[in-house]
């Protein structure tokens, strides 16, 4: 089955003679354990997609389905809940709590799914231990580098087991070395725990790490390529 299937979507926003198609009948599936790279110009329809896929905005037209389940069917109160425990989202811009530790924003989504705080915090623990950042745990963001809030943000997308993580433009605020340091990370995160990813971004440079490329224009996909072989993490 797969974990991701968009038939035939449509997006629009505004209307009348102000009314611009973001997403033009669009169809997609990704399998589980992809590391897919949705890649094209500033305005070609990237956020806008994994906005759809990671069920934070709804389509005009077309059928989104994650996991089997079809979002057509969920309420907005059932459809927070099946994407809080479904899916993990990583930003640009971080969206860290800068007044929570690393260990706190990390814990974050825990504490929403009701899990004791003595679970929690192990489960945060391991999670920034496996990316590299035990020893900043107690840290606040201000205090770390824009690499180490990234790595922060991935441990807490991670952290309630998702099956899918989506991350719009991670490397966009990062220098071109932590940019691949991260996309790196994310792969071998994605190989070590099976998680699918789905990664947006404008950088060529970092199609290589991926194992399939989308490529969007105007709101289509123009091309969709399986790398034979991605760049090692």
């Amino acid at each position: 089955m797969n974990i991701v299937e968009l038939t035939h979507v449509e997006k629009a926003y505004g209307k009348d003679q102000g009314r611009v198609v973001a997403l033009h009948k669009l169809s997609l599936h990704v399998q589980p354990g992809e590391f897919a790279c949705v890649w094209g110009a500033s305005g070609s329809g990237k956020s806008t997609l994994l906005n759809l896929v990671g069920l934070l905005d709804r389509a005009d037209l077309g059928t989104v389905r994650i996991d089997g389940t079809d979002y057509a069917t969920l309420g907005e109160t059932a459809a927070a809940q099946f994407r809080n425990a479904t899916i993990g989202f990583v930003f640009q811009g971080f969206n860290l709590v800068p007044v929570l530790s690393a260990l706190e924003n990390v814990m974050l989504p825990l504490q929403i799914a009701g899990v004791p705080a003595a679970e929690g915090k192990a489960r945060a623990l391991r999670m920034l231990a496996d990316v590299g950042l035990e020893q900043q745990a107690r840290k606040l963001p201000d205090e770390m580098s824009g690499g180490q809030r990234q790595r922060v943000a991935i441990a807490r997308a991670l952290v309630n087991d998702p099956k899918l993580v989506l991350a719009d433009e991670p490397t966009a605020n990062l220098d071109s070395v932590t940019s691949e340091s991260v996309i790196g990370l994310m792969r071998r995160l994605n190989e070590e725990k099976g998680v699918t990813f789905v990664f947006s971004t404008h950088d060529a440079r970092l199609l290589g790490y991926a194992s399939r490329r989308l490529e969007l224009s105007d709101g289509r996909i123009v091309t969709d390529t399986r790398n034979a072989s991605e760049r090692a993490a």
